[in-house]
């Protein structure tokens, strides 16, 4: 969906009361969330981290929490005032034109649901700065919904700002350009936020099975192997072999 800059700044300028943000860690789901994607990413503390598009600040607070040196940067005031009220190291502005980290900075990088809100050209300005500030050995974490899956478009084009449609490779024949690439593809994690559904998160593991049969049936059906088919996926991102 093509918007224009000045609707933008006004659709951001609402978009934490729109998805009804809080900026507190609302559940355990969401550490067991955040848990698995940097186990999955082999991340420990102390690493230091940089998120981008912190949002509510969910992330860098549970990074906090549990040892990590968090760093942020977010395109809206509103949200680095409320982060920096909370103690948080973070920066406003675009990464791309701000420019405020030092080379070889970061352990890992992590953008949850942040790179289908960019066109081409800013994933691809995205990529080579990130390969001024991370470590010779660091990594980028992504989320963002599924392109390749059938079941993605409820949270594709559930939001006015999102701009582009990306899948595990289309981020790997992006990220080369760069000298990355995408060393692995996951399903997102994810588990039931809701306070009256806590119930139901034992049936996480259950559900979670069926989702995998659905998707191996689907994946071997139509294109003869077993592909990541969740709504929203995770890449971990690092530099090519003949690059480290």
């Amino acid at each position: 969906m093509n918007v224009d800059k000045r609707s933008l700044d006004r659709l951001y300028g609402s978009y934490a009361s729109w998805k009804s943000w809080t900026s507190e860690v609302g559940s355990s789901t969401d550490g067991r969330v955040f848990a698995k994607e940097l186990r999955r990413a082999g991340a420990k503390p102390p690493s230091r981290i940089l998120e981008i598009g912190f949002g509510a600040g969910q992330f860098l607070n549970w990074g906090r929490q549990n040892g990590f040196d968090m760093v942020g940067i977010d395109i809206v005031a509103s949200h680095v005032e409320s982060a920096r009220a909370k103690g948080h190291v973070v920066h406003c502005g675009d990464l791309t034109e701000t420019n405020p980290f030092r080379d070889d900075e970061f352990d890992l990088i992590v953008l949850f649901d942040v790179l289908e809100h960019m066109v081409l050209e800013q994933i691809v300005a995205l990529f080579t700065e990130f390969d001024r500030i991370l470590k010779p050995k660091g990594r980028v974490v992504a989320r963002f919904p599924n392109g390749a899956s059938p079941f993605s478009g409820y949270y594709q084009h559930g939001d006015a700002t999102h701009r582009s449609v990306l899948t595990s490779g289309s981020v790997d024949q992006i990220a080369a350009l760069c000298g990355f690439r995408v060393c692995a593809t996951h399903n997102a994690a994810w588990g039931i936020q809701s306070p009256r559904l806590r119930v139901a998160s034992a049936l996480v593991p259950l559900i979670s099975a069926g989702r995998y049969c659905v998707q191996s049936f689907i994946g071997w059906l139509f294109l003869g192997r077993n592909v990541p088919m969740d709504p929203n996926i995770t890449v971990i991102v690092d530099r090519a072999r003949d690059e480290i």
